[in-house]
């Protein structure tokens, strides 16, 4: 019985070992900060799922960025001309704790 189960067990200690922790919160006190977060997590999104809209290129593709503040919230978004087609990374980041959301806007 024992024997038939070492497997398992071997799988649930390699998923837990191998589990990320969240990062810790971290309040964001400034526009770098908040847009470091955001290409942060866009380059998270890239690696996870290969999504075109986060990849470095298309980042850069759509560079500057404008990073502003209303109630408690960053926002990331392109500042570049409307009539640059394609999906823009933005992302959202709550100032109290620095979590993360990223989209893509269909421009």
């Amino acid at each position: 019985m024992s024997t038939r189960l070492a497997p398992l067990f071997t799988a649930l200690l390699l998923l837990v070992a191998c589990t990320r922790p969240p990062p810790p919160a971290e309040r964001v006190t400034h526009e770098e900060r908040a847009l470091a977060k955001a290409n942060a997590a866009w380059a998270d999104v890239y690696a996870q799922r290969a999504d075109e809209a986060f990849s470095p290129a298309n980042i850069q593709r759509f560079a500057p960025y404008r990073v502003t503040l209303d109630n408690g919230v960053w926002t990331v978004r392109t500042t570049v001309s409307a009539d640059m087609h394609g999906r823009a990374p933005t992302a959202v980041i709550l100032a109290n704790d620095g979590t993360t959301t990223v989209s893509s806007v269909e421009r």
